[in-house]
């Protein structure tokens, strides 16, 4: 879910919201970071009696509906625009990320867009954390209060 930090820039300055996809209509889950922190402190916690892969889901959104959420907590209306693969890291690069992180997210995406990402571990662990929630958070670190 805080990938939306990453497009932030993006949406207060440019009123837009870039998705790096085909579309921003397709559901996927979203997991919060604060729901990840939860699964790792559990089993540091109680370790499994063998090694075990987790896989780690929550809510699934459109980033049509995250950037109107997101829209809504800043006041104003966000345009989503689609950017096509072989602008990715370009895109990114111009909005200040530096190339390793751009080249792995650019990699991320890539994978999310070919149904790579698919479940695949020994157990599953289902965030809470609701999108509201995180993108609150994010806006209320990011700008000033008045």
């Amino acid at each position: 879910q805080e990938k939306v930090e990453t497009v932030l820039g993006a949406a207060l300055g440019a009123g837009i919201y870039p998705v790096f996809g085909q579309t921003a209509d397709v559901p996927i889950p979203m997991i919060a970071t604060r729901d990840i922190g939860t699964v790792a402190a559990e089993t540091l916690l109680a370790p499994p009696s063998s090694g075990e892969v987790v896989d780690l889901d929550g809510p699934a959104y459109t980033e049509r509906e995250v950037a109107d959420r997101l829209a809504v907590l800043l006041g104003r209306p966000l345009e989503v625009v689609t950017i096509p693969r072989e602008e990715w890291i370009d895109a990114m690069l111009g909005a200040g990320l530096p190339a390793p992180l751009a080249h792995e997210l650019a990699a991320l995406y890539d994978a999310e867009q070919r149904g790579l990402l698919q479940p695949r571990g020994d157990r599953r662990y289902a965030g809470t954390t609701q999108l509201d929630e995180t993108l609150r958070r994010i806006v209320t670190a990011a700008t000033p209060a008045s």
